[in-house]
């Protein structure tokens, strides 16, 4: 049976599709980092399940932040971690702006342009302003990772998030990696991390395997 809680335009065949998300959901409410990835050749209803999805967390007061993946940008460093937040972080007024930076790094402003425009969280203002006080590449990569774990966490300290990424086969590395990185150190953080992706593509061998590392996570495959 369809769960109630999910009611677009009638499923066929997708009880069980459904039901992950729901428990997606579910389990990222209730304050365990959650992951499910949509897997299937293209035109089967992958981005029918994760718009029900997107509208069960809207209903349930989460905020969503969503991207899409293009191939044309796969060589864009974090440019679909980029597409995700940055709507939010430029709509946010001051003081939640001011909340939601506490405790993160200058380096944030390196990848989200909405925060080195505004001067969140005392943020460097972009490539080429700070270099020298930033440390190393690693250092600075390392810094970077964990400032956006605590930038989610203070997204989802009021509301669950739901991160929800499409054509992740087509991503760049850079957020591919950081993705996994938030996922394994977000356990005890109300966040869902919902993905399409090629069923057919050969990249992704990494997020794949981050499902599996959470713990609290499932791959569904949309098939005909």
């Amino acid at each position: 049976m369809v769960p109630a809680s999910l009611p677009l335009i009638p499923f066929v065949g997708r009880a069980a599709e459904l039901g992950r998300l729901r428990a997606a959901l579910d389990a990222g409410g209730g304050g365990s980092c959650s992951a499910v990835f949509l897997s299937g050749p293209t035109g089967v209803g992958k981005s029918r399940l994760a718009e029900a999805a997107r509208q069960e967390a809207r209903r349930r007061a989460w905020r969503v932040l969503e991207a899409r993946a293009y191939p044309i940008e796969t060589d864009l460093p974090y440019g679909l971690l980029t597409s995700a937040y940055n709507g939010l972080l430029r709509d946010l007024d001051a003081a939640a702006l001011a909340d939601v930076t506490r405790g993160v790094g200058p380096e944030l402003g390196r990848v989200f342009p909405a925060l080195a425009a505004r001067g969140g969280g005392g943020v460097v203002a972009g490539p080429g302003t700070g270099d020298s006080d930033l440390g190393t590449p690693g250092e600075l990569r390392a810094r970077l990772r964990w400032s956006v774990v605590e930038l989610t966490r203070n997204l989802a300290r009021e509301q669950p998030v739901l991160l929800y990424l499409d054509d992740l086969h087509w991503g760049d590395a850079s957020s591919l990696d950081l993705v996994h990185f938030l996922l394994r150190h977000s356990r005890d953080v109300p966040l869902c991390v919902a993905a399409t992706r090629s069923r057919h593509s050969s990249r992704l061998s990494g997020p794949t395997g981050t499902s599996a590392a959470t713990g609290r996570s499932s791959r569904s495959r949309s098939t005909s």
